[in-house]
């Protein structure tokens, strides 16, 4: 997906993704942080996730399509708020 920007193309790459967590089927954090040391197995579940960071080149803002589009979003009202 590509979009422009005042003179920036902002454009969306699904490579842009950080390794993440997810620790809500373990019952006791603490308990299986520790087990996981010692190598025995957890419900814990390893996905992508969207990158909050972009790339800024001289001509175009690259990042996940979840962050393009949040960016998309927010950039029309961030010249209007005020800063007191």
């Amino acid at each position: 997906m590509t979009m422009q920007f005042g003179g920036l193309k902002l454009l969306s790459s699904d490579a842009m993704t950080v390794p993440a967590e997810d620790w809500s089927q373990v019952r006791s954090p603490g308990r299986a942080r520790r087990r996981l040391k010692r190598g025995h197995p957890q419900r814990i579940r390893h996905y992508p996730a969207a990158d909050p960071k972009v790339i800024i080149t001289r001509d175009a803002i690259i990042g996940h399509p979840v962050t393009i589009a949040r960016l998309a979003r927010d950039l029309p009202t961030i010249g209007q708020r005020r800063v007191i």
